[in-house]
């Protein structure tokens, strides 16, 4: 981040970017069922597992201020 001081308190800045390159994923799976032949896929996956995909780009900013 980035800080300016003054007398006796502070301003400072931050900004934080996740997944900055956007990219598609599973997080969180509540089943681990093999693919087998003949099976439907996504990515090597069999298609009947309960996944979660995770979060695309997101981003926060934060001032904050001490006084």
């Amino acid at each position: 981040g980035y800080e300016i001081e003054f007398a006796e308190t502070s301003l400072s800045f931050r900004l934080n970017v996740n997944n900055v390159t956007d990219e598609i994923y599973i997080s969180e799976a509540d089943t681990n069922r093999l693919a087998g032949p003949g099976d439907d896929t996504y990515d090597g996956i069999n298609t009947s597992n309960r996944v979660f995909f995770g979060w695309g780009r997101t981003w926060n900013a934060v001032v904050r201020y001490n006084f």
